[in-house]
């Protein structure tokens, strides 16, 4: 009797059948991290641009403010006398949303924000935090959120979304 070599067709179709799953399933898994990683990134860029106009406005002891310039688009800039010292420009990726709140009002597009001003030798003036929460369009359980803490306009990261 001669051995058998090599794989039945049967044998061959099972274990393409295993490879097809777990690719299905890794996929999935990467495309949600990517997602994630994009909103995460996001949230860091628009923390940046509030952190570094709040320090603009005690480094050079001017005014400064955040303007929505559209629904997608934020304009940061810091000047005094005409001078100009600090400008930041930055534009949500397409398909990551931010929404503001503040005192139970919450903002789905930028453009309503209209202007966050930040007066010298604080910072932001509102005295509530303003909480921005940056989500995916797509999957919004996919969110990360930080507050802007009122008159000293520190940014604090939140922990869990509201």
């Amino acid at each position: 009797m001669r051995g058998r070599r090599g794989l039945s067709l049967f044998e061959l179709l099972v274990v393409l059948a295993l490879f097809g799953i777990l690719f299905s399933i890794s996929f999935s898994s990467y495309q949600t991290s990517r997602k994630r990683n994009r909103v995460l990134a996001a949230r860091a860029q628009i923390e940046g641009v509030f952190k570094n106009t709040r320090s603009a406005v005690w480094r050079y002891n001017a005014d400064g403010e955040i303007r929505a310039v559209s629904d997608r688009t934020l304009v940061a800039k810091v000047e005094r006398g005409g001078k100009t010292y600090f400008t930041a420009r930055y534009t949500l990726p397409p398909d990551v949303k931010a929404e503001f709140s503040r005192n139970g009002s919450t903002w789905s597009a930028i453009s309503k924000m209209s202007r966050i001003p930040y007066l010298a030798p604080y910072a932001e003036t509102q005295a509530t935090p303003l909480v921005i929460r940056v989500q995916h369009q797509a999957r919004p359980e996919i969110a990360a959120c930080f507050r802007v803490i009122g008159v000293t306009g520190k940014v604090v990261t939140a922990r869990a979304c509201p």
